[in-house]
C-alpha cells in the first residue's frame, strides 16, 4: 500500500488538500471494512440488553412491560389541557373527520374519500391507477394530470394522525 508521501510525488501538481481526500476516501473507508464484522459482532440483542441495564433481553422486556406506557409518560387529561390548551378539541376533532373518511392527504385540503375508500384513486383528478408494482406505473407524463402521490400518500395513512 503506497504511503502518502509517494501519493505526493505521484501527483505532483496535485493540490495537497485534494490529494488528502483521495487517500483518506481511498484507505480510510478501507480500515471500516475490517472493524465491520467486529462492531457488528457485539450489536446483539444481549449486548444491547446489557448497555441498557439489564442482564437478559428478558428483564429488559419485563421492565418495558410494566411501564404505563413505553415512553414513560404519565400526564391526566386535566394537565394536558393546561400544558397544550385547546389540543384536546383538536384531535378529536381530527379523529371525526377519519372516522367519516374525511381527511387531508398529500397536502391537498381536505377530501372526502367516501364510504369505501378506493386507493388506487387520485382524488384530486379523479383518476385511478391499476395494481402494480410502482416502477410498472408510467407516471410523471407530459401533459398527464393526475397524481400517483395521492395514492401513496392516502396509502401511508398519516392522515389519520392528528
Amino acid at each position: 500500500m503506497p504511503g502518502l508521501i509517494d501519493l505526493f510525488l505521484a501527483r505532483q501538481g496535485s493540490q495537497p488538500r485534494m490529494l488528502l481526500d483521495e487517500h483518506s476516501m481511498k484507505y480510510g473507508c478501507g480500515r471500516n471494512v475490517y472493524r465491520m464484522p467486529r462492531r457488528l459482532n457485539r450489536l446483539t440483542c444481549q449486548h444491547l440488553a446489557e448497555a441498557h441495564g439489564y442482564t437478559t433481553v428478558n428483564d429488559w422486556w419485563e421492565a418495558i412491560g410494566k411501564r404505563k406506557y413505553l415512553a414513560n409518560i404519565a400526564v391526566e387529561a386535566g394537565d394536558y389541557d393546561l400544558i397544550c390548551p385547546g389540543d384536546r378539541s383538536r384531535i378529536i376533532s381530527a379523529a371525526e373527520r377519519a372516522c367519516a373518511n374525511r381527511g387531508k392527504p398529500a397536502g391537498i385540503g381536505e377530501v372526502a374519500l367516501g364510504e369505501q375508500i378506493d386507493w388506487q384513486r387520485d382524488y384530486k383528478s379523479g383518476f385511478a391507477w391499476r395494481y402494480a408494482y410502482c416502477s410498472d406505473l408510467e407516471y410523471g407524463k407530459p401533459g398527464q394530470f393526475n397524481d400517483v402521490k395521492f395514492p401513496w400518500e392516502l396509502s401511508r395513512m398519516q392522515w389519520l394522525i392528528p
